[in-house]
């Protein structure tokens, strides 16, 4: 079969958008805040066409994380302060809000930031993180050069753009099925949390003290309970 290549984050929103309207969400007219399967998607990608959309950080520190467990709290938390802004946004901001969210959530899913566990190979959204790079990761920053296979139908054909377009999906999903019904921020925010917690669980995120600086910035790769020495993907070892 033959197989096109797209950009990553076009190829995997593109799904997760599909995965939403095939979901039941949809109303009598195919729509979802009024808006076509078509319409969704491009709202969800506006935020990029806009002079400042690469502006970083939105919230939180000026300063770039170096290491490993650093930058995937910066991505969580870029994650789920879009997802709470886009809950008291109008709709257009709240489109471009959720845009973030899921772009920032497909990074946790990318190659040249991340590794997961053999899961997200067969399309597992949760399969635990091994490793993310802390070279200075900048959540929403332009990556381009990513590109992904898809079939003839304009699916994504390996397990791991699967496993981010069905974490993006949920996410989605969550902020159709409870948007508007928060009032108190809190509230909003413990959704939040519990809602892209499964996509951010199962290793020790502590960073490997051996692995060199513009290197790669390795995390324990070890279930957080554990009770034996760290080791990281490089195999260093250290207590």
């Amino acid at each position: 079969m033959d197989h096109a290549e797209r950009d990553r984050h076009d190829a995997v929103t593109r799904e997760a958008v599909r995965e939403l309207f095939a979901s039941g969400r949809a109303d009598e007219h195919g729509r979802i805040d009024n808006m076509t399967e078509e319409q969704y998607y491009h709202a969800l990608r506006e935020w990029r066409r806009h002079p400042d959309g690469w502006q970083y950080p939105a919230h939180g520190s000026h300063h770039l994380p170096h290491d490993g467990a650093s930058a995937l709290r910066v991505n969580r938390e870029y994650v789920e302060n879009e997802l709470q802004d886009a809950h008291y946004a109008r709709r257009h901001e709240s489109m471009d809000h959720l845009g973030k969210a899921v772009y920032a959530l497909e990074d946790s899913y990318s190659e040249p930031y991340a590794r997961r566990g053999p899961a997200a190979e067969h399309g597992d959204p949760t399969a635990p993180l091994e490793s993310f790079d802390g070279g200075g990761y900048a959540p929403g920053a332009p990556h381009s050069y990513e590109h992904v296979s898809v079939d003839a139908d304009g699916h994504l054909v390996r397990g791991l753009d699967q496993a981010a377009a069905h974490a993006a999906a949920h996410v989605l999903e969550e902020y159709t099925d409870h948007h508007n019904h928060f009032v108190d921020p809190e509230d909003t925010a413990m959704h939040v949390r519990r809602a892209v917690d499964p996509y951010y669980q199962g290793y020790c995120l502590l960073p490997c003290p051996h692995c060199q600086p513009g290197y790669e910035y390795m995390l324990c790769v070890h279930p957080s309970d554990h009770l034996e020495a760290h080791t990281c993907g490089h195999e260093h070892t250290w207590q």
